[in-house]
């Protein structure tokens, strides 16, 4: 494979690659490391990548790969995660109407989970991870990752309905079922 056809092919996916990693990461530095190695191997397996049928997927495979070793290293480092800002505290101030955006909101609902629940939530809904590489990443039981997700998941329906959410809410996402 040429070095045009490389980049013609897999370019268009380095934002949706860097959303992924940085997701993950929480580290627009780190996020940006693990794309260019994801690059990297991917050139290295370049004859490999033209015979595949989806090597989009392959791409995302190797990210998270590398992803998750980044992580592994963090943890075995110590180094604590940057976790979303508690409510009040947004790196942005919010619109002149008070109502936060799709994105805002998401964080703000996140941001009510302690850091632990906070990190499951995000491993297994945007990082697509399994309950059981989850629980190999956070050294917590597979059941209790399970439990854990649960809880999570009924404390951020219980602060969608509350008041004060809906009140800076944009839209409303989530309606009470009858």
């Amino acid at each position: 494979m040429s070095t045009q056809d490389f980049q013609k092919r897999f370019l268009p996916l380095a934002g949706r690659l860097y959303a992924t990693a940085f997701t993950l990461l929480r580290n627009s530095g780190d996020a940006e490391d693990a794309v260019q190695d994801t690059y990297l191997r991917a050139w290295q397996q370049a004859e490999a990548l033209r015979a595949m049928e989806r090597p989009e997927g392959f791409l995302l495979t190797t990210l998270r790969h590398i992803c998750l070793d980044k992580l592994r290293l963090r943890r075995d480092e110590g180094d604590v995660e940057q976790e979303n800002p508690p409510p009040g505290q947004w790196p942005v101030a919010p619109p002149a109407d008070g109502r936060l955006e799709a994105g805002d909101q998401l964080r703000y609902l996140l941001a009510q989970l302690p850091s632990r629940d906070r990190r499951i939530v995000r491993l297994r809904h945007i990082g697509a991870y399994s309950t059981q590489e989850i629980s190999r990443l956070t050294g917590e039981t597979e059941a209790n990752v399970r439990v854990i997700l649960s809880r999570a998941r009924q404390k951020l329906r219980q602060c969608m309905l509350n008041e004060e959410y809906q009140s800076l809410a944009r839209t409303q996402p989530y309606e009470k079922r009858t």
